[in-house]
């Protein structure tokens, strides 16, 4: 979840399970599967630090997500989402 998605910086599992056990707004069953999760994550977190260094010192900063929309957007393509803004005619 968290080396793929918009979150950078080390230890970014971690940090998304605490966020969501310190949300007041996440429900019960959310808060367990993160306590559960939280264990899992701070291993594969600190056998990825290597990584997170290594792409910290060498890489541009970016998502993998926001690497795709940089790319998307130099090829001239459109996502789903953005196409369905373009073909849908005003409201009037």
């Amino acid at each position: 979840m968290s080396h793929t998605g918009p979150e950078q910086g080390y230890y970014p599992g971690t940090r998304a399970n605490t966020e969501i056990l310190s949300d007041s707004h996440t429900r019960w069953p959310v808060k367990t599967m993160a306590a559960l999760d939280y264990p899992f994550s701070a291993v594969m977190d600190t056998l990825l630090l290597p990584w997170d260094y290594y792409r910290h010192d060498h890489g541009d900063g970016l998502s993998l997500r926001a690497r795709v929309e940089q790319s998307d957007s130099l090829a001239k393509t459109t996502t789903p989402q953005t196409a369905a803004l373009v073909t849908t005619p005003p409201s009037q």
